[in-house]
């Protein structure tokens, strides 16, 4: 009866390790934020400010800002902000430390409000020096992602909140960019892959098929996916045949013409989908039959 007792204590416990196990297998990195210096920028682009996909990075705005020790927030009144085009947008704040020597946590989150629509972006953990700072497992719209922002004139507010063991004085700058849309390539020949995943709603008689469901984004801030499309025919496949692959998600949409080539039985097409960081929902529609999968995309 103990030994019974015992394993159904423990079975939620090997449960949650299991999970937990899982969240590292796709977050290998730790998550605590960047160490500033007299000096140094403490931020995903300290190395260089107009970094990656999402260059060129526009700086927005800048200001000071002090410190007090203990924990504090402060609303920073921002210029509006004006986006000729609906865009993809991801926003930076870069943090330079101008004085002080305390250990510290600084996040923030900015707040755009327009005639229309409102935005909010978390940013947490923009910097950090001698502390440790944890954030969600997942990717934020405008953060680590481009979000969708309509067109319009955008009256903007920063809040900063942070954790200090002493006084310290810093500048934020405020950078924005435009984010990377989706690409598609036609493969000369079906690529090889140590597996294939169907899409949802794939049967024998048509089929999408994908080398995985998860990639992280490469040097230049996009992730490959190799496609396989096929349907077959009976009587045999002859001319061509119109497909269409619609990406949504992460403030993508992005819609591509399919055109399946006809050999032997079947019309196939090959195929490699490149994405920015998010996640996203990719539909390819065959004859009026739409195949589903979501491909997620963790940053570089």
């Amino acid at each position: 009866m103990r030994a019974r007792t015992l394993v159904l204590v423990l079975a939620p416990v090997f449960a949650a390790l299991a999970s937990l196990f899982i969240l590292l297998a796709f977050f290998p990195e730790p998550l605590a934020g960047g160490h500033a210096s007299q000096g140094s920028l403490a931020s995903p682009w300290a190395s260089n400010p107009t970094h990656g996909s999402y260059s060129p990075g526009n700086a927005y705005q800048s200001a000071e800002l002090t410190l007090t020790a203990g924990r504090g927030e402060e609303v920073l009144s921002l210029s509006s902000i004006n986006f000729s085009e609906s865009s993809n947008v991801v926003f930076k704040p870069e943090v330079q430390l101008l004085s002080g020597n305390a250990r510290f946590i600084l996040s923030a989150t900015l707040e755009l409000e327009g005639s229309v629509r409102s935005y909010k972006v978390d940013m947490p953990c923009v910097a950090a020096s001698g502390m440790e700072c944890f954030r969600v497992m997942m990717l934020i719209p405008g953060f680590d992602a481009p979000m969708l922002i309509e067109k319009g004139v955008y009256s903007a507010r920063l809040r900063v909140s942070w954790q200090s063991s002493g006084d310290l004085k810093v500048r934020i700058t405020l950078r924005y960019s435009l984010g990377k849309t989706a690409e598609l390539e036609v493969l000369p020949e079906p690529p090889e892959a140590p597996e294939w995943i169907p899409f949802n709603g794939s049967t024998r008689s048509y089929a999408v098929q994908v080398d995985g469901l998860a990639s992280r984004a490469g040097e230049d801030e996009l992730a490959s996916f190799k496609l396989l499309v096929w349907v077959y025919v009976p009587g045999g496949a002859e001319g061509g045949m119109q497909a269409k692959l619609r990406v949504e998600g992460g403030g993508v949409v992005e819609e591509f013409p399919l055109e399946l080539r006809a050999r032997g039985p079947y019309f196939e097409g090959a195929y490699l989908l490149k994405l920015p960081p998010g996640v996203y929902s990719v539909t390819v529609t065959l004859n009026n039959k739409a195949l589903t999968a979501t491909l997620r995309v963790l940053p570089r």
